[in-house]
């Protein structure tokens, strides 16, 4: 899953051959298809450079790993093929660099002309993952009343994490963001009509975090 600048939801979708898609959810909640992959392709990751073009990784019916270039106008095209391995996880600097790994504790840059070299090796038995989750909720009252000055309004929720654990997994790095889309509403409210009030509480912001974890026997 990926965002983009405007709080848009875009999620891989590969079903069946006839349904390999890349779906976008805007911040209302509506679903619509944003590009539709070759019947073969598998795609499983994705993820924008600054130019909005969208990267999706995944394979050719489990052969011919592969990663498409689908541009903000939804053309498709081979970004590059035949890699060793099946991308996990993407994602690009402002150079429209890719990097990405092959399920191995190695890091893969790819450059915009196609260039495959090693850009980092993670020391033995090293884990990087990528986490997120993804909610959404239709609107909702705040008091039996109804006042609408309360009312939540439909939100779409995105936290992620990347959490990268050195081997022997004595320590756990995590760097991570909740409310990335940055929804605004109240959480709790509540009315006093005698003295004309109308109190109520806002949940958090976009947040980032850092945080390490570590083992001790």
């Amino acid at each position: 899953m990926t965002i983009d600048g405007s709080g848009n939801l875009y999620v891989a979708h590969n079903g069946s051959p006839t349904n390999r898609t890349i779906d976008k959810i805007t911040i209302g909640g509506t679903i619509s298809t944003y590009a539709t992959m070759a019947s073969s392709f598998n795609p499983y990751n994705v993820a924008f450079d600054i130019s909005g073009n969208l990267y999706a990784g995944g394979n050719n019916n489990g052969t011919n790993n592969q990663i498409v270039k689908i541009s903000p106008t939804q053309v498709v095209s081979d970004f590059k093929s035949s890699l060793a391995g099946a991308p996990n996880g993407l994602a690009l600097d402002a150079s429209g660099n890719l990097y990405t790994t092959f399920g191995t504790n190695t890091i893969t840059k790819i450059t915009p002309g196609g260039a495959v070299s090693l850009f980092a090796t993670l020391s033995g038995g090293s884990k990087l993952l990528f986490m997120a989750d993804y909610t959404s909720t239709a609107k909702l009252q705040n008091t039996a009343p109804n006042t609408p000055l309360l009312a939540r309004p439909s939100t779409t929720m995105l936290n992620a994490s990347v959490h990268w654990i050195p081997g022997g997994g004595q320590f756990e790095w995590t760097v991570g963001g909740t409310n990335l889309t940055d929804e605004r509403y109240l959480t709790v409210g509540s009315t006093n009509p005698a003295a004309g009030e109308i109190v109520g509480s806002y949940n958090p912001p976009r947040m980032w975090y850092v945080s390490v974890r570590a083992k001790v026997k």
